[in-house]
């Protein structure tokens, strides 16, 4: 009696994926977030060398998406202040808004501006307002 090789398990709708792409000589994670407010399905993708590489990026990308952050991985405190008082402030006086931009030059940007939002902690957050008090 010959056996049936074992077929892999499918995934069902809603779960993640991970398959060989080839063409970028990589393992590629795919995530189903559901649909954006305009109707496109939310699916974003994830890259590495390895299946378990890409099994943590999605856990990690599953888990920065419940708890709200989307941001890039390269995002800094700085263009997230700058993005604020860019897109942040509409509405709001001429004069308030050069203030805060110029409390931001002067105490936010230079002293956490290059860390990585992703990286910045509620500790690293009190160290810089205990440093500044």
């Amino acid at each position: 009696m010959t056996e049936t090789p074992k077929r892999a398990r499918r995934a069902g709708h809603g779960e993640d994926t991970i398959y060989w792409d080839p063409a970028k000589n990589r393992f590629v994670g795919a995530v189903s977030l559901g649909h954006a407010p305009n109707g496109k399905r939310r699916r974003p993708k994830v890259y590495g060398k390895t299946k378990t590489e890409v099994r943590t990026k999605i856990r990690d990308l599953k888990k920065e998406m419940q708890t709200g952050v989307k941001s890039p991985a390269n995002y800094t405190g700085a263009e997230a202040v700058n993005d604020w008082l860019g897109r942040g402030l509409k509405g709001r006086d001429e004069q308030t808004v050069n203030k805060n931009r110029s409390l931001a030059n002067k105490h936010l940007i230079p002293l956490i501006g290059k860390a990585k939002l992703k990286d910045l902690g509620a500790d690293d957050v009190d160290d810089w307002l205990d440093d500044r008090a």
